[in-house]
């Protein structure tokens, strides 16, 4: 196994073009930082397609189709984090269509989401919430950023992500299929009584909320009760 030293190598290009959305997609691979992160992905099963290391032997519980080994100083320029530990890995972008949406289970649809802190603090907080059936809907940050991805803990990998453009297309299926349409508005009402058995619960943007039509849509707008010091 040759040791890579060179910034010019085709890996370490691939690796730092991944700093970008496009290069993400246009290559269905995103980067994953951070040694718990990395054992936690194999320990699931799923398997990187890249795994870099300053370290010249894999431990035997790290799956993936390549390893490679980097000098020290390369891994510290490839890593996008601050203290960079001792694994980077290139996984691949699942692919879900959103024709194969689960309707039978209860989905969360986020609307323009655009900080990727708060994206991953809401999947996180969706399949803590036993939600893993999430539609992204507009233009939302990218889950596969690293920011997103660190923000959710990992969980982006434990929920089934559909990217969706066609908001009355959603919405229809969603009535179809008995759905209760629950929106939070600042507008609604703070005491939900009961938690419907099947719903679609709807986040917006962090500045405008959901849009009108969405709010127009829904069966019920429910406010997230706060103290009155609080935005």
């Amino acid at each position: 196994m040759d040791l890579i030293s060179s910034k010019s190598n085709q890996y370490i290009k691939l690796v730092k073009s991944l700093q970008d959305k496009k290069n993400r997609y246009i290559n269905s691979l995103f980067p994953v930082e951070g040694d718990k992160f990395i054992f936690d992905i194999s320990a699931k099963g799923i398997v990187a397609k890249y795994l870099f290391s300053y370290i010249e032997e894999k431990p035997e519980q790290l799956k993936c189709e390549n390893y490679i080994v980097v000098t020290r100083e390369l891994f510290d320029y490839i890593s996008d984090v601050r203290t960079p530990q001792t694994y980077l890995g290139l996984y691949s972008i699942p692919k879900n269509d959103i024709d194969k949406l689960s309707l039978e289970h209860n989905i969360l649809l986020l609307e323009n989401i655009q900080n990727p802190n708060n994206l991953g603090a809401l999947v996180r907080s969706s399949v803590c919430a036993g939600i893993t059936e999430i539609i992204l809907l507009g233009n939302c940050t990218d889950p596969y950023s690293s920011k997103s991805f660190r923000s959710s803990a990992g969980c982006v990998l434990n929920v089934n992500l559909y990217q969706a453009i066609d908001m009355d297309c959603i919405l229809t299926k969603l009535k179809i299929n008995d759905y209760v349409i629950v929106g939070t508005h600042l507008a609604g009402d703070s005491n939900l009584i009961k938690i419907p058995d099947k719903f679609c619960l709807i986040i917006g943007n962090e500045g405008n909320g959901i849009s009108q039509h969405l709010k127009d849509n829904c069966d019920i707008l429910y406010k997230l009760p706060m103290k009155d010091d609080c935005e």
